[in-house]
């Protein structure tokens, strides 16, 4: 069973989804589509343009566990 199967149904979040690939057009349409009230990012997850959709629609964004390193440009 993949992860993502495990948590498809899981009672405590309105949706759980793969996003599309981290372009601003992408992140834009799916942020207006969606209408979080919330975004939770975890661990390895970052996703430029996603975070700046949720930012410029002042949605608060949780990254739990992040990991960063020297090597990584952000």
């Amino acid at each position: 069973m993949l992860r993502y199967e495990i948590r498809s149904n899981y009672d405590l979040v309105d949706l759980v989804t793969y996003l599309p690939f981290d372009t601003r057009r992408n992140a834009q349409q799916f942020v207006s589509i969606t209408k979080p009230t919330m975004a939770i990012f975890v661990k390895y997850e970052f996703w430029y343009h996603y975070f700046e959709a949720l930012a410029e629609k002042e949605i608060p964004l949780l990254s739990v566990s992040t990991i960063f390193k020297p090597t990584q440009p952000f």
